[in-house]
């Protein structure tokens, strides 16, 4: 499979290329990215899995110890990508950053599953880490804001018993809550803030396929 294409920066040369794959180790197949030198030496490498974030396989030939650089073939400009999406993979073991809007619904997935407020914080982390804190946090109140705005998730405190209100808490103290850093990241003393999926959200997840959520 040949990604779109784009122009190198720089002086070296950066490439990726698909590979499919049965193993279980990769599960469907994997992301191969390349960083070539000007006269076509492979200095890094790094093999992204589809199945599993954050696995990737990191090689620099050019440190000190390092094995001797494969052989790379047939790696033809249809395969060039800029340095920044080399950077994204090297750094993080992201293939492509998501769009905000599959940030949303992923969001509404988790919260299926009643998550603190902490774990959309570090599902942005995961999936954007070249933002700065800033902007991962804006993302993440953003997210969260235009699915209560929706209907599609509510927010409940934790009780000091473990378990979670039965009452939602209300649209007039949203602001409030989600202003407060203690929400995102639990204090010593604060009460935990955990979204949790509507009827209308669950509705909405029942009604598309799991192909479609994939690629959404």
């Amino acid at each position: 499979m040949v990604f779109a294409t784009s122009d190198a920066d720089g002086r070296n040369k950066y490439y990726r290329r698909y590979t499919r794959s049965d193993s279980e180790e990769f599960g469907q197949g994997f992301t191969t990215f390349y960083e070539l030198s000007a006269g076509g030496q492979l200095m890094r490498s790094v093999q992204v899995p589809d199945a599993l974030l954050h696995s990737a396989k990191r090689v620099d030939y050019t440190k000190p110890g390092s094995p001797g650089p494969p052989t790379v073939g047939g790696l033809d400009d249809s395969y060039r990508i800029t340095s920044y999406e080399f950077l994204v993979a090297w750094k993080s073991g992201v293939i492509n950053e998501p769009s905000f809007r599959r940030l949303k619904w992923m969001i509404l997935f988790m919260a299926g599953e009643v998550n603190h407020l902490r774990e959309v914080v570090w599902q942005v982390d995961a999936w954007y880490p070249l933002r700065s804190l800033g902007e991962r946090l804006t993302m993440a109140d953003r997210a969260v804001r235009e699915l209560l705005d929706r209907g599609l998730v509510s927010l409940r405190f934790q009780e000091d018993n473990g378990d979670l209100s039965p009452v939602d808490i209300p649209r007039s103290e949203w602001d409030d809550v989600l202003s407060r850093t203690s929400s995102w990241d639990l204090a010593p003393g604060e009460s935990p803030v955990s979204i949790l999926t509507t009827q209308s959200g669950s509705d909405l997840l029942d009604s598309i396929s799991p192909q479609v959520r994939e690629v959404i």
